[in-house]
């Protein structure tokens, strides 16, 4: 994310409490990256670069215009080379390094490989995108370039740029209504459709609406539109500015205290930053010296604003490393002098490096085409450097039958089923087919429906093996977050589809087919969870009262309507939670201190395990199946089994953990399972 001082004419019109206001933006960032608890909305920070990228660009593209009469391509985008490739390519040198000595060649080196060269193409925000991953993931750290996705929006901005500051040029020839009327327009027409693209998305597919540019345009657009119309109006009082500048900054500083992973966003609720952002530059403009100008004018605010694109860059791949190298478990100063490392060499990269190209002091940066071929060498050394690695991540791989395992493990989750048949990561419409869904002896008539969240889909290897040895169709009905219980609170999951709205709908269509299959044939229906815990921070309860209680009133009442039906209920039990993700430990470490402690995991088993085994002791009609103690012995509750990797994060098994445990729990679910066969 960055600003130039412009060239020319721009460069006199320079404002200090802009750089401060990017030095806001990257302080809440960094603080988010570091410590997002403390600050759980600070990704907001980098909607108000992007307020800022929109507003000095467009400025210095038309102070061009007006001055030569001309864009200039060349020099643009030579100067969006000093300005942004140096730094850039020493960062990805120095993350592909430090990924060689600390990340595992089991998918996580070689997906930092993968990344880096979409970030050579300026494309990281689709690479991202397609990633199961995210600032609000549980394993973001493994991803030390994710922070890019940003400059690839950013440069996807300027490549359109120029072209629609050309297009005003035209319409307004054609028209005579005037350049910056004719910019204004183009630039209302696409913050509108951005912005209602923007809202649509986030509803249907949160992801594009974060990470594609076509649903971040309008906070650029709103940074534009104040540059086109700087000079256009009568000016604000001083009072009036004033007003509007604090108003600005507490709401860019009131989204970054409120907002958290569950905030639908971007959409509407990225105009609270954004035009807090808009706000403060406007001010700014009517009023230099206002109060908050004045503040964010201050040495150590317009300094942090020189070099916080170094510092974007820098602090987000030592965080990462850290975080990975400590599995996780990186103390508050760890996190702390990580962050202060990144500034000093951010600082030192900046001075030395940066500044010493943006202004031209190097032969190799003098000249518009010598600084874009100078600027296409330095992206053919990064991709070089980032295939590299590729090709030893492979060959570490290839070298090591346990890696292997684990990156199995991790590639192979819960098997290859269906994808529409999870009802996951879309708006639910509807049930997919039972033909499609079914699994176990496909042409037996007896059938077990399997229902319940991301449990239930990580059991289906499980059920499908058992299901083909005994002659019964397996039918799955899940949604990630989503708890086999109607009238149940969804599980919130920052950045997915998970909200009480779709569990409901979803729930309820279970029970009617649950209802009409019962009329066709025999079935009983499996319920299984990650039954939820009162000491689980990210399983939100709100409903009154205690937890034990609420889920066996709940399944107790569909073991009530299931009765009449003819139709069993049995509830499995969930398996332990690792101390961490399985997978990443056992690349890392001894696969002991990937274990959980026995004692620990009994501990953490819920209110609701011991809810449902007192009701299924006073009533006859709920068997239970707990793979619990098949997964742990006395001391431990291991992360693998020899060569099986049992889980593929922390607390989900693995295609082929579930295999391992199906032949273990084969006496339990034959007697659970009796009344399907």
């Amino acid at each position: 994310m960055t600003i130039d001082k412009g060239a020319g004419a721009a460069s006199r019109q320079w404002r200090a409490d802009i750089n401060g206001l990017r030095a806001v933006a990257v302080g809440i960032v960094v603080v988010f990256h570091g410590f997002p608890k403390l600050l759980t909305g600070g990704f907001v920070g980098v909607d108000v670069f992007f307020v800022i990228s929109g507003f000095v660009i467009t400025r210095v593209l038309l102070a061009e215009q007006r001055r030569t009469q001309r864009i200039d391509f060349a020099g643009f985008y030579a100067r969006r080379a000093r300005r942004l490739l140096p730094a850039l390519l020493l960062m990805l040198l120095a993350t592909l390094a430090g990924g060689l000595a600390i990340l595992p060649a089991t998918g996580e080196l070689q997906s930092l490989a993968w990344s880096a060269l979409s970030v050579l193409l300026f494309a990281s925000n689709f690479f991202f995108w397609r990633q199961a991953s995210g600032y609000f993931a549980a394993q973001p750290e493994s991803f030390p370039l994710l922070h890019t996705w940003t400059l690839a929006v950013e440069e996807q901005f300027y490549l359109l740029w120029p072209l629609l500051i050309v297009a005003s040029a035209w319409i307004a020839r054609r028209t005579r209504i005037g350049q910056l009327r004719a910019l204004l327009v183009l630039l209302g027409l696409l913050a509108v459709v951005s912005l209602a693209l923007s809202v649509s998305v986030v509803r249907l597919n949160p992801s594009v609406g974060f990470y594609l540019t076509p649903a971040r345009a309008w906070e650029f657009a709103i940074g534009a539109a104040l540059a086109a119309g700087e000079h256009r109006g009568r000016r604000l009082p001083p009072w009036l500015a004033t007003a509007l500048a604090a108003a600005g900054l507490a709401a860019i500083a009131g989204a970054a205290w409120l907002f958290d992973g569950t905030t639908p966003f971007p959409g509407y609720t990225a105009l609270l930053p954004t035009l807090g952002a808009a706000a403060v530059i406007l001010a700014g403009e009517h009023a230099p010296r206002n109060p908050v100008a004045r503040l964010l004018a201050l040495r150590p605010f317009a300094y942090t604003g020189t070099i916080s694109y170094g510092w974007y860059l820098w602090h987000w791949p030592l965080l990462a490393f850290v975080q990975s190298a400590t599995l996780g478990e990186a103390s508050a100063g760890m996190l702390l002098a990580a962050l202060a490392v990144s500034f000093a060499i951010s600082a030192a990269s900046y001075h030395l490096v940066e500044a010493p190209i943006r202004e031209r002091r190097w032969a190799i940066a003098r000249g518009e085409w010598r600084s874009l071929g100078v600027g296409a060498a330095a992206l053919v050394l990064g991709a070089t450097a980032s295939i590299g690695v590729l090709l030893d991540a492979q060959a570490r791989l290839a070298g090591s039958p346990w890696l292997q395992a684990i990156a199995t493990a991790r590639r192979e989750r819960t098997g290859d089923w269906p994808a529409a048949c999870s009802h996951y990561q879309t708006r639910f419409t509807g049930l997919a087919s039972v033909e499609g869904c079914t699994v176990g002896d496909r042409a037996a008539r007896p059938l077990i429906i399997l229902w319940g969240d991301s449990h239930a889909l990580h059991s289906v290897a499980l059920f499908d093996r058992w299901g083909r040895d005994h002659h019964v169709a397996v039918l799955y009905r899940a949604r990630g977050g989503c708890r086999p219980m109607p009238g149940w609170d969804s599980l919130g999951i920052a950045g997915d589809l998970v909200d009480r709205a779709q569990c409901l709908a979803l729930n309820d269509a279970v029970r009617r087919q649950v209802a009409e299959l019962a009329r066709q044939r025999p079935v009983t229906l499996v319920l299984a969870s990650r039954w939820p815990a009162s000491n689980v921070p990210d399983m939100p309860n709100r409903e009154p009262g205690p937890v034990g209680v609420r889920v066996a009133r709940a399944v107790s009442d569909i073991v009530d309507w299931s009765k009449p039906l003819g139709v069993r209920v049995v509830a499995m039990l969930d398996n332990p939670t690792l101390p961490h993700d399985g997978p990443s430990c056992l690349a890392r470490a001894a696969p002991a201190r990937c274990a959980m402690p026995r004692a620990r995991a009994d501990a953490m088993r819920s209110e609701a395990t011991e809810a449902l085994r007192a009701l299924a002791a006073k009533r006859g009609d709920l068997a239970l199946v707990d793979p619990f103690a098949v997964l742990c012995d006395r001391t431990a509750c291991p992360a693998n089994e020899g060569s099986t990797i049992l889980y593929f994060d922390s607390h989900h098994l693995s295609l082929r953990g579930g295999l391992w445990l199906e032949q273990r729990l084969v006496p339990q679910l034959d007697a659970a399972l009796r009344h399907s066969e």
